[in-house]
């Protein structure tokens, strides 16, 4: 679906799980919504423009933003475990 290789096509999506994680673990949560939105534009476009398989390529689509809405839960968490660990130690530091 991406037009590369197998090899590249992975390592493209590894590459785009490890960027979400990083927006979604900023502290605006609209950063973690720009890739998948984008993703899922991408992908509703090459269904439009192709003769391909569409059942096919929507299962990828679906697939890929279900995967890029997880890494954004799970940054959001992450975000959220900082910001108590923050928070614990400027309530050490008060008392």
């Amino acid at each position: 679906m991406f037009g590369l290789g197998d090899i590249s096509s992975v390592l493209l999506f590894t590459v785009l799980l490890g960027v979400q994680y990083v927006l979604a673990s900023q502290k605006s949560v609209y950063w973690g919504a720009i890739l998948p939105v984008a993703f899922a534009g991408w992908g509703t476009y090459v269904m439009a423009t192709t003769n391909g398989h569409v059942v096919g390529q929507g299962t990828i689509v679906l697939l890929g933003v279900a995967f890029l809405c997880g890494q954004w839960v799970s940054g959001r968490q992450s975000l959220k475990v900082k910001q108590q660990k923050e928070l614990r130690k400027m309530q050490v530091q008060d008392i």
